[in-house]
């Protein structure tokens, strides 16, 4: 059964909010460790990102800090963000933040090597130059994915807890 691929497009420009208050597990604001400094726009269809812009951390990272995340999926059902069977967890996020096997690959994979740090230092600054992304989901067997979805990461970076979250509309290609 083959049910197509799917596109991912945000709901709002700003992809870096800080979580309201029910979903936020974190112990420090998002703010505090990290500034993302982005002009995000479409591309003239409207279906691609355009990112520019510099994402830089300010909280003291001890060396050797383990990086991690966790993803939950909410789907907007009947006037409220429903729970979904899709989430993501990565226990060593460095692992895999630069694998092309991850759907944020083609947002990360333009980011110079030497800039590659992870876990990133207080000091480390990400630079994205025209940073074409558009989020796809390759054949599932899912056969109605189309809808607006809000995910909300959790990312623990040494003793810090951060909460970030973002609205998007899947629909199919």
């Amino acid at each position: 059964m083959r049910c197509g691929d799917y596109i991912i497009t945000g709901r709002d420009m700003d992809f870096f909010n800080s979580c309201h208050e029910e979903d936020d597990e974190g112990n420090i604001p998002l703010n505090d460790v990290f500034q993302a400094d982005l002009d995000i726009s479409y591309d003239d269809n409207g279906e691609m990102l355009l990112i520019n812009g510099n994402l830089s951390f300010n909280a003291p990272i001890s060396e050797g800090a383990v990086m991690k995340a966790r993803a939950e999926v909410y789907k907007w059902r009947r006037g409220q963000w429903m729970k979904t069977m899709f989430s993501l967890n990565r226990n060593n996020l460095c692992q895999v933040f630069f694998s092309p096997m991850e759907i944020w690959y083609e947002a990360v994979k333009n980011i110079v090597e030497e800039e590659r740090i992870c876990p990133p230092k207080s000091d480390t600054i990400y630079h994205l130059v025209n940073v074409p992304f558009q989020g796809r989901i390759p054949d599932i067997l899912v056969p109605d994915l189309a809808g607006t979805y809000k995910v909300v990461i959790h990312v623990t970076l040494d003793e810090y807890i951060v909460c970030t979250s973002a609205v998007a509309d899947i629909w199919q290609a």
